[in-house]
């Protein structure tokens, strides 16, 4: 008796399968691609914000330490001792990724505080001998309403860092003014200089130097992409446009002479 035998063949792909395939691979792959890599620039966003409160909690510890005195921006006369680059770092237990923007193009982490949040000018100016006493805490009067730091542009790859104060944060007085309930220019735009999103001014002290950098909508936000991180007097921290930077963010009640 005869055994009969069969064979089972595996049919292979087709030329234009295997094609078919690739080319619905390849669109996955391009719409995927932009979400994962917006979702990537989110999550450091978050990191952001997350590291500007946790620069609030140690702006609060210096302050409780000092008789509610700010430090200084720009302290040349003190031989940068109470700059504030310098002494928030004891209360930040030198933790230098905090002070870098995740979002940023550029980080290095070495003997350095490389600061890439400025100051507000209005809160933090120069030194002591320039004659202008410290800001305190009871100058400020509107905390929630108040920002301390914002993102600033970058200096160099080599030298990533921000001018320690943002001037002509407030358009209409380079240093800063005080809050007026009677002002006009309250609700007005406050920051002058926008132009292009970019870092690198070297050792300029040209314009760019006191830029807000806006990182924080696009991959190391390039150009045209208008979203920053600031951090408020209270502690709380947001991302920021241009047209929410108004001028009474950027005024304390009073400015001590």
């Amino acid at each position: 008796m005869r055994t009969q035998s069969f064979h089972k063949y595996k049919q292979a792909f087709t030329l234009i399968e295997l094609l078919v395939v690739i080319s619905i691979v390849a669109l996955l792959i391009s719409i995927l691609l932009p979400a994962l890599k917006q979702a990537r620039v989110t999550a450091r966003g978050v990191k952001c914000l997350t590291g500007l409160r946790q620069i609030g909690v140690g702006q609060s510890l210096y302050l409780s330490d000092n008789k509610e005195g700010f430090p200084w921006a720009f302290d040349i006369g003190n031989s940068y001792k109470s700059q504030y680059q310098k002494v928030y770092m004891t209360y930040l237990n030198d933790n230098k990724q905090l002070i870098q923007c995740p979002n940023s193009r550029w980080h290095k982490y070495d003997g350095n505080n490389y600061w890439q949040y400025a100051a507000n000018p209005a809160i933090m100016w120069r030194s002591g001998s320039s004659g202008r006493p410290n800001t305190h805490l009871k100058d400020i009067g509107r905390d929630s309403e108040v920002i301390v730091f914002m993102d600033s542009s970058l200096s160099s790859e080599s030298t990533p860092y921000a001018n320690s104060f943002g001037k002509f944060w407030d358009r209409y007085s380079p240093y800063g003014s005080e809050y007026s309930a009677s002002s006009t220019t309250l609700n007005d735009q406050a920051l002058v200089y926008i132009g292009d999103n970019t870092d690198g001014w070297g050792m300029s002290d040209s314009p760019p130097k006191y830029k807000i950098r806006f990182r924080e909508a696009g991959a190391y936000a390039d150009n045209g992409q208008w979203v920053t991180s600031g951090l408020f007097i209270d502690g709380h921290a947001a991302h920021l446009t241009p047209d929410s930077i108004l001028a009474r963010n950027m005024r304390p009640n009073n400015i001590p002479q």
